[in-house]
């Protein structure tokens, strides 16, 4: 895992960070909201640093060293792990004392935040933070997260069961709002007709026979309408709702045809959002270059929970 920010990289620790590591875990100002105000043993900092190594070679996620590009000097700790045994993934975020004030949790925590959406596609980010650390909840509530519960560490199945932390929590569904707006265009070539019949088996003269289809309405070959309309598939896949997406239902009716060689735009706009379900309802829509429409109908997508 690395993210990168305007001003920040968060990468797995090196061994020549563990310097920079051991200053912060010996600070007990650093420490006041991440270890109980108690500086890290030796044998701490030895498992910290092999568990982060683990959940990235395990899982592609962990809490790993905050460098600034400007100085390539390790100055915090962000990153990406897994919440106990609940399923979810946290962020979370510390900064070495004399660079606080600067922005650097906010922006790392974002970055963590895009990547567990954009890049994991998953639905839900999870924050804990100690009673108290009123600077962290500021960083939460910028990133857009807010106060979901107070819990132990019993309850969140963490390997630390008598701790009691605030849950801060983001739906991946509040980034959606009616009216959200995405286009994708192709041009469709015969390669694309012939993949569509290697997989469907429909070899429909109106779309492989020129001679035949000539004679039609059509005046010559038409794509196969579902080779069209597949474009609605990329605009769930990789546009709205994108990574993580749930293709739930979509109604077609295909009002032009479309003919070999034709540049086609899919439009998708957000009609409503059903942030209890986590669920989109879109229209959708097929237009061709002329910008008349040859394809529309309504899609319901949902994320992965």
């Amino acid at each position: 895992m690395i993210l990168e920010t305007e001003r920040l990289i968060v990468r797995p620790w090196r061994a020549d960070d563990r310097d920079a590591f051991v200053a912060m875990a010996r600070d007990p100002e650093v420490m006041r909201f991440v270890h109980g105000g108690t500086p890290y043993s030796e044998t701490e900092i030895e498992e910290f640093l092999a568990r982060q190594a683990r959940q990235q070679s395990d899982l592609g996620v962990c809490m790993g060293a905050m460098v600034e590009k400007s100085s390539g000097r390790v100055v915090g700790v962000a990153g990406i792990q897994p919440l106990g045994t609940t399923g979810d993934l946290e962020i979370g975020w510390w900064v070495a004392r004399d660079c606080w004030g600067r922005g650097y949790a906010t922006e790392a925590g974002a970055a963590a935040m895009r990547h567990i959406f954009g890049t994991l596609g998953r639905s839900r980010v999870v924050a804990i933070i100690d009673p108290g650390n009123d600077a962290s909840v500021r960083v939460a509530n910028r990133i857009g997260m807010r106060y979901d519960r107070r819990a132990t560490g019993a309850e969140l199945g963490h390997r630390k069961p008598e701790i009691v932390v605030d849950v801060y929590t983001r739906a991946r569904i509040e980034e959606f709002e009616a009216g959200q707006h995405a286009t994708f265009t192709k041009t469709f070539t015969e390669d694309d007709v012939e993949r569509f019949i290697a997989i469907t088996g429909d070899t429909n003269p109106l779309h492989v026979d020129e001679a035949f289809a000539s004679q039609t309405r059509f005046g010559g070959r038409v794509l196969h309408g579902m080779l069209t309309a597949s474009l609605f598939s990329t605009m769930v896949g990789m546009f709205i709702p994108g990574t993580g997406a749930i293709y739930r239902s979509q109604t077609l009716t295909f009002l032009r045809p479309v003919h070999l060689g034709e540049t086609v735009t899919a439009h998708f706009v957000i009609r409503s959002v059903d942030r209890v379900k986590h669920r989109l309802t879109i229209d959708s829509w097929i237009e061709n270059a002329a910008g008349e429409r040859v394809v529309e109908g309504t899609c319901e997508a949902g994320l992965l929970m």
